[in-house]
Order: C-alpha cells, then sequence, then structure tokens
C-alpha cells in the first residue's frame, strides 16, 4: 500500500507542477500538488487510506529529505552571506505569523 501512495503522491505533485507551468503562475508545483492533495482528502475520505502509509513513511525519513536543501544551499554560501539580514528578516516574520496564524486557529477551533 505504500507504494500506491508514494505514486500517488508523485503524481499529484507532477500534476502540480504541470498546472503551474501551464497557468504561467509563481506557484510551485508541489504546492499546487498538495493544495489538490487536501481537496481530495475533504472531497473524498476514502483517499486518506491510500496514502497514509506513505504520508507515514514521508514523515518518518523528514530530516533526511531536507539534508541536500542545506547541501545545496552551501553551495550558494556567498550568495546567502550577502543577503543574510533579509534572510533573517523573513524567517523570523514568517515564523511569528505562522505562530499567530496557528494559535488563532487553535482558539477558533476550540470554541
Amino acid at each position: 500500500m505504500v507504494t500506491v501512495g508514494l505514486i500517488v503522491l508523485i503524481l499529484l505533485s507532477l500534476a502540480g507542477d504541470l498546472a503551474a507551468a501551464l497557468l504561467g503562475i509563481a506557484v510551485p508545483g508541489p504546492i499546487l500538488g498538495l493544495a489538490a492533495y487536501l481537496a481530495l482528502l475533504a472531497a473524498w475520505p476514502g483517499f486518506r487510506s491510500w496514502t497514509l502509509p506513505a504520508a507515514r513513511l514521508l514523515t518518518r525519513f523528514l530530516g533526511a529529505l531536507i539534508v541536500p536543501a542545506a547541501v545545496g544551499l552551501a553551495a550558494f554560501a556567498p550568495f546567502v552571506v550577502d543577503v543574510a539580514p533579509q534572510l533573517m528578516l523573513v524567517i523570523v516574520v514568517s515564523t511569528l505569523v505562522t505562530g499567530l496564524t496557528t494559535a488563532l486557529l487553535y482558539a477558533g477551533l476550540r470554541r
């Protein structure tokens, strides 16, 4: 069942890439694929059983999936040093906005 879930998740990511390219929008394809995944989960509850084993597997190894991105970032170290203050500002602000949004959603859902 993990294989079926992985194939479904990969197809959704590829569909998102295709949609972003065809629509010419500046949204990463995997984000569109994730939106489609969430829509499918909401519209068809049985869809969860197809992808849950694969999602658990990917979540378990999430740290290993992040390492290549960090290694790639090291290749751009001179550029990153030049824009470090702007990057730090974006990281801090986005973290605060995410935390605030999560807290407000939690408080709203608890009512």
